[in-house]
């Protein structure tokens, strides 16, 4: 159990927001965990843009190097663009990054014309090893620190939760609805 969190909007779509920050669509946080005089941060989500989260980090004091730890809730590219340009400024090596299975799945639209919605060119797996990050991809629950996890896979249990026929996926080489499977989020005891 944690003795405090903390959760600070890093990224979000608000126009304008207040003071030097810029907004964008996309979604970032940053939770900060204390307990016994110990100290974590970790970051949910990246936003749409490395620009604009570095942006935000510098204009409130924070260095990429004091994150510990980052999850993406799913695959939008509003959520995990530059995913891998900002584990690298982090300059660790094995840097957490928590995610679902299916994070790394063609996810697109086609309404009105085809397009990329899950993660783009250059925040695949690949890239996100090679810019330090270390992947821990679990459909489960998974432990972020103490008093810290990721929720696991949130089930769909409502009609309009379900696959709809905007977003689509492949799967063995045919066009389905896509479900979102990979949604999640961070759960604490506080």
């Amino acid at each position: 159990m944690l003795d405090s969190l903390e959760i600070l909007t890093l990224v979000e779509d608000s126009v304008p927001m207040h003071g030097p920050f810029i907004a964008e669509h996309g979604l970032s946080f940053l939770l900060t965990g204390k307990k016994n005089g110990t100290v974590v941060r970790g970051l949910l989500d990246v936003g749409q843009s490395s620009d604009v989260l570095s942006h935000n980090m510098k204009g409130l004091g924070i260095r990429p190097e004091s994150i510990d730890f980052l999850v993406l809730s799913h695959c939008h590219y509003d959520h995990t663009g530059g995913v891998a340009k900002f584990v690298a400024s982090t300059g660790k090596a094995n840097f957490p990054v928590v995610a679902h299975p299916a994070l790394f799945r063609p996810h697109f639209k086609a309404d009105p014309v085809l397009s990329s919605k899950g993660i783009q060119t250059g925040d695949g797996r690949e890239a996100i090893e090679k810019a330090g990050g270390r992947l821990f991809l679990s459909a489960d629950p998974f432990p972020l620190a103490e008093g810290l996890a990721s929720t696991g896979q949130i089930p769909r249990v409502t009609g309009y939760e379900g696959p709809g026929k905007a977003f689509l996926t492949l799967e063995d080489g045919r066009v389905t609805p896509d479900s979102l499977p990979d949604d999640m989020g961070i759960t604490a005891l506080v």
